[in-house]
């Protein structure tokens, strides 16, 4: 400080003193300086044997080292490779990946260099290099090992592949890899629930039976908005899945699932119980049946026997064709459930020997019996999807959709430009009726900007297509 500075400062002290706030300053210091003293002398009493505090610097720990399995071990102890040998073999966008790689792309020793590339990444590595291997060994060990044409590099590497640690890794990356693994595999339960929890677009990858487990169900319920769906979209199609006593657990947390909740939850007595009771204000979500007879009764009506929604009757009509035959025309009632029914399922499983992805109730018709729309786990490239209809006494007719789905022009797999789906959205139900024991269902299929009317009319245990003209 120069002469001038030191002066200045010296006269200003003198006049803060004069106006008495140097006086302030000073008994702030000594009440501050006491209160540490006492604070010091209470810490002393309570805790003698303590030696004063000594600030340290703060030590962030090491992430727990994930637990590494027996098949892993010998993936884990490589160097980490580098992955340009990949990109100048197959490109760096995956999209193409699956129309460009197949099980002999790879030696065995690159397919241990994209484990360990997926095994070992950090958070703090490029995880497009790891989505790349992800999708890399995809489409060539994983797609190998589900089609049953694996050479000894590919069964040598199977245990690792399907091992857990691993699994855990490869699922953050790809949702649809969960749609390769086999279902009896010991943790495919906790697979597909990290999946979900990474991605809840990994649940549509899920067979039917694996759909409906408490776990997937619980797992989609929980999924977060991370893309911008909206979290209350993936509670609503966990709904579709549920049980009737998951329904209720969800419901005893928040009355309010009852607003996203299916027409099979809204009208059973014990999801709506649970629901008003945590709150009184979802009963104008359940089925106004039950809101009227709740209205009129109270809560106490949901506890009697057959408390539940009794179906109306599906009228039909009989009439005498002129060549003497008797043709039953049937009303039906157009709905979208999904079916998780036991029975339902084991039948059409059985009955096609195959597993099923997806089923969908479209129509009750009384008498006529029930239609469904249903869709079968993929086999490598072939797909299968079927409109079913269940007899009342147990018999079933069925037309059957096979598509061939080739990787390089993944848009078209039924019909061109239809992206693969084959749902309830493309079936638009016009009529049942029955003639001499011989079912008829008419339909309009809806693709993209193009419509198809149908009649099926029964042969034995099939339906014959013919295009209707109006």
């Amino acid at each position: 400080l120069t002469k001038s500075h030191a002066q200045t400062g010296l006269k200003g002290a003198n006049d803060l003193k004069n106006k008495g706030i140097l006086s302030a300053l000073l008994v702030l210091v000594v009440l501050t300086t006491g209160c540490k003293k006492t604070q010091e002398t209470v810490s002393k009493d309570l805790v003698p044997e303590e030696k004063p505090v000594v600030q340290e610097e703060v030590v962030i720990p090491k992430p727990e080292r994930k637990k590494i399995s027996r098949e892993m071990a010998s993936i884990e102890k490589m160097s980490m490779p580098k992955i340009e040998w990949m990109y100048d073999k197959v490109g760096r966008s995956t999209w193409f990946y699956e129309a460009q790689i197949d099980e002999n792309t790879f030696t065995e020793d690159e397919y241990k260099q994209l484990m360990k590339i997926v095994y070992s990444s950090s958070e703090e590595d490029d995880r497009i290099v790891k989505h790349a291997a992800t999708y890399a060994l995809q489409y060539s060990a994983y797609e190998a090992l589900e089609n049953g044409s694996v050479d000894d590099t590919i069964k040598e590497l199977k245990p690792a592949l399907y091992s857990e640690d691993f699994l855990a890794s490869a699922v953050e990356e790809s949702p649809s890899l969960v749609g390769y693994l086999p279902t009896d595999l010991e943790h495919y339960d906790n697979t597909s629930v990290i999946a979900i929890e990474n991605n809840p677009f990994a649940f549509d990858y899920l067979p039917l039976r694996k759909k409906s487990s408490d776990a997937s169900v619980s797992a989609l319920f929980k999924s977060k908005d991370i893309f911008h769906h909206g979290d209350r979209s993936f509670k609503k199609r966990a709904l579709e899945y549920a049980s009737v006593n998951q329904a209720v657990r969800f419901a005893q947390k928040d009355g309010n699932i009852l607003e996203l909740a299916p027409y099979r939850l809204i009208t059973n007595p014990k999801v709506v119980l649970a629901a008003v009771k945590q709150n009184q204000n979802s009963l104008r979500f359940a089925d106004e049946t039950i809101q009227t007879r709740v209205q009129q009764e109270g809560l106490g009506a949901l506890t009697k026997p057959n408390a539940g929604v009794i179906s109306d009757i599906i009228p039909e009509k009989t009439e005498t064709l002129a060549n003497g035959s008797i043709k039953t025309t049937y009303e039906f009632d157009s709905v979208r459930e999904v079916v998780i029914d036991d029975a339902i399922v084991s039948t059409i499983e059985t009955k096609f020997e195959k597993s099923l992805n997806n089923l969908w109730k479209v129509a009750k018709g009384g008498n006529f019996g029930d239609v469904y729309i249903a869709v079968f786990e993929p086999i490598d490239t072939h797909r299968l999807g079927a409109v079913i209809l269940l007899k009342p006494d147990g018999s079933h007719v069925s037309k059957s959709y096979p598509a061939v789905y080739d990787p390089r022009t993944p848009e078209s797999v039924w019909f061109d430009r239809d992206n693969g789906v084959f749902a309830p959205e493309n079936f638009r139900l016009l009529g049942f009726s029955r003639t001499s024991d011989i079912s008829e269902i008419e339909l309009v299929w809806v693709r993209n900007e193009e419509s198809k009317p149908y009649r099926y009319t029964e042969s034995e245990s099939t339906f014959k297509a013919s295009e209707l003209l109006f």
